[in-house]
């Protein structure tokens, strides 16, 4: 965390021209990650500690202060700049970091002695998993970026409003993401390589279907959200998000597939695969976004993420031992018992 807010207050200048924005506002970005570490921390310890409970109240005290603050923002103001959201959001992270320190790390000490074959481990294993995090990211923004260096703010505006919508579904994934890995690895510890594959088939198609109506339900509501509660300025998003939104299953996919290779040991593959799915995304996105705007950058997610979820779900079969054919049977059999339970 703290090498990234180095390397983010060095390219700041650099940044700030390509995205035509302050510099000013960049520098703000290194204070906001330093915010945000107590929280992280905090997460994945209660994470692996299956303390769900507690981990909606630190995720809570962010989204919830974040949205709270920008609302009073527009209240209180007539423009709200970059400048106050960021600062905004620094300070929901700096609550969210300190109700993190006040419910406790269970247990886990603040400082510890650590051997140096603990701290070599731990370096290699975050080298390892370092482009995860890195192809995640870029995922989730770079065709922002690129959009702001070919057109105006307007033109990137609506294709982030479409895109901040869209996210929605992510946290969908996110939050059984968030449950699929520690229990997995749990699983994996044990040797209950049957419960995996179980585990594996059970969640994948369920949280397809969950992503696949959630995703028809925004679709339908697409045009009223854009066109009577955002405002005519938004309506383009209604189109993009359309498009957006055929990559939600993929996206699924990915998160719980990835998710089960990497609590079996394999980080590695997920690395490699979610590289494989940056570059594809990259050698898609240049030129779709300077030939066809946000149109072409929309579908350069859409087939990035196809191509990486489809890969991602194919490996984790494998290793489990199953397949989409397996986990389907397996679902339509729950199904007929539930029903049987129920007229019985």
């Amino acid at each position: 965390n703290l090498l990234c807010c180095a390397i983010v207050y060095i390219i700041s200048p650099v940044f700030a021209g390509m995205l035509r924005i302050e510099t000013s506002e960049l520098m703000l970005i290194p204070w906001l990650l330093v915010c945000f570490i107590l929280r992280d921390y905090g997460f994945f310890i209660q994470q692996t500690l299956y303390h769900t409970g507690r981990i909606f109240v630190i995720e809570a005290v962010y989204f919830l202060g974040a949205s709270a603050g920008l609302i009073l923002l527009t209240i209180h103001r007539n423009e709200v700049i970059s400048e106050d959201a960021l600062l905004v959001n620094i300070l929901a992270a700096s609550f969210s970091s300190i109700t993190a320190l006040l419910i406790g790390f269970g247990g886990v000490k603040y400082f510890a002695r650590m051997l140096i074959g603990d701290f070599t481990c731990l370096i290699r294993y975050g080298i390892k998993t370092l482009p995860i995090g890195f192809s995640n990211s870029l995922m989730v923004s770079a065709d922002i970026w690129i959009l702001g260096i070919f057109y105006n703010p307007a033109i990137v505006g609506i294709y982030a409003a479409a895109k901040r919508v869209y996210q929605v579904l992510w946290t969908i994934t996110q939050a059984t993401g968030m449950l699929v890995i520690p229990y997995t690895s749990k699983l994996s510890a044990e040797g209950r390589a049957e419960d995996i594959r179980a585990l594996f088939e059970k969640v994948v198609v369920y949280i397809i279907l969950s992503l696949v109506c959630a995703a028809g339900l925004i679709w339908l509501s697409a045009g009223l959200l854009y066109g009577k509660i955002l405002g005519g300025a938004y309506q383009d998003s209604t189109s993009l998000l359309r498009i957006m939104l055929f990559a939600a299953p993929f996206d699924g996919m990915f998160t719980v597939a990835g998710g089960i290779l990497y609590a079996v040991g394999a980080a590695g593959l997920v690395a490699t695969i979610s590289v494989v799915g940056l570059i594809v995304f990259a050698v898609l996105l240049i030129p779709g976004a300077y030939f066809f705007a946000s149109t072409g950058a929309a579908i350069a997610m859409v087939c990035a993420m196809i191509l990486s979820g489809t890969i991602m779900f194919r490996y984790a079969a494998k290793k489990t031992e199953s397949s989409f054919m397996k986990a389907f049977q397996r679902f339509v059999s729950t199904i007929k018992k539930f029903l049987k339970v129920r007229n019985s």
